[in-house]
């Protein structure tokens, strides 16, 4: 029975009509995101398996004698995945984080003052929002989203996520008698740093001035992507206006920590080599400038302009005589340009590549992100 449901899923998710039970997934049109959807079924349906056993046991025998080993030794008293990894408490659990943010940790670690990992996002109101009514809204949100209640812990040696029963709120509200004056106080607000290990992760602004409001978010990338922020608004704008009966006939979103399980590396491993490579559209040879790297910054730079309709259509014919994506034309385009101001040809850009499943994450908060190393051939 198993290998009969593990074929079944793999033809589903590859698009297959057979497969032999000793034919290897990676051969037969397999990729890492697929691994990730044919995970996602497998534990659907009662199978618990992860990313690296579909690697270490690649054809369905393999992988079908590997669960079955498994099982057996799984503990028969009814506890799941969550509740086996409790912390002490119904309410508390821990779960390993995923590579991505093992290194937004790292990252921050080395400049804790920085907000290059925070995000925030602003409600414009036409009326002046009230506040209890937001703040209780905020709660719901708390009660339902295990992320919304997370911290990060050291455990021996390992970085993990902690999920808290209840964490408190930080929500404030202030008045201002001009704009300019919200704006300045928002925008302090997105800076300030976050306590990853006592939390909470996220907080929330609320400036009211003229009888108006502005509803300010402010995240921690370390546990949110910006799929969860778009999840979050309009979540939160449902419960603020009453809007709760669409929600509550929802089954409860699958939980990110049970996603973090699947795909945490095995302690004591290093990050998998994932590098893509492509011919750069642009001949550089012989060009050199007098940049160079001063010091090492996480402050960024926005700079805005316009591409006319000629260069945009020469831009997306190029990517398309390339066989490319357009934006893997231009992020080619932009890793020839650092490597003519560097004169640095080892030079390597990251990708952020999503791994939320379409119809079984679209609800869930978390950081379903992942990062592919890049660089010209």
């Amino acid at each position: 029975p198993t290998e009969f449901v593990i074929a079944e899923t793999w033809k589903k998710v590859l698009g297959r009509s057979e497969i032999t039970v000793d034919e290897s997934f990676f051969q037969v049109g397999g990729d890492s995101l697929h691994a990730q959807q044919v995970v996602s079924r497998l534990n659907d349906v009662g199978l618990s398996a992860s990313v690296q056993d579909l690697f270490r046991f690649p054809t369905i025998r393999s992988l079908s004698r590997s669960l079955e080993s498994s099982s057996t030794k799984q503990p028969s008293d009814g506890t799941d995945a969550t509740s086996a990894s409790s912390t002490g408490s119904d309410s508390e659990y821990t779960f390993p984080l995923t590579q991505g943010q093992r290194e937004i940790w790292t990252a921050q670690k080395l400049d804790p003052n920085s907000a290059a990992y925070h995000f925030q996002s602003r409600i414009e109101c036409p009326i002046r929002l009230s506040a209890d009514r937001a703040r209780s809204a905020i709660k719901s949100l708390c009660e339902k989203h295990e992320t919304l209640r997370t911290t990060i812990v050291e455990g021996d040696g390992e970085l993990e996520g902690r999920v808290h029963g209840s964490l408190e709120l930080e929500f404030e509200t202030k008045e201002f008698d001009n704009r300019e004056s919200v704006d300045s106080w928002l925008l302090e607000q997105g800076r300030q740093s976050f306590n990853l290990v006592e939390g909470p992760l996220f907080r929330v602004s609320n400036a009211c001035v003229n009888r108006k409001s502005t509803l300010a978010m402010t995240f921690h990338h370390v546990m949110f992507d910006q799929a969860s922020i778009e999840i979050l608004l309009k979540e939160f704008v449902s419960i603020y206006n009453g809007n709760t009966e669409s929600q509550s006939a929802l089954p409860p979103p699958r939980p990110f920590s049970r996603y973090a399980r699947l795909n945490a590396p095995p302690q004591g491993t290093k990050r998998p080599s994932q590098q893509a490579t492509a011919t750069s559209p642009f001949d550089f040879h012989g060009r050199k400038t007098q940049a160079t790297l001063r010091q090492s910054s996480t402050d960024g730079e926005c700079i805005n302009f316009e591409a006319d309709n000629n260069l945009s259509a020469a831009i997306r014919t190029a990517a398309s005589e390339e066989g490319v994506t357009l934006n893997g034309w231009l992020l080619a385009a932009w890793h020839s340009f650092l490597i003519c101001l560097t004169d640095d040809h080892e030079l390597a850009v990251g990708i952020p590549v999503s791994r939320r499943e379409p119809g079984l994450d679209d609800r869930t908060l978390g950081y379903y992100l992942d990062t592919h190393r890049f660089q010209i051939a």
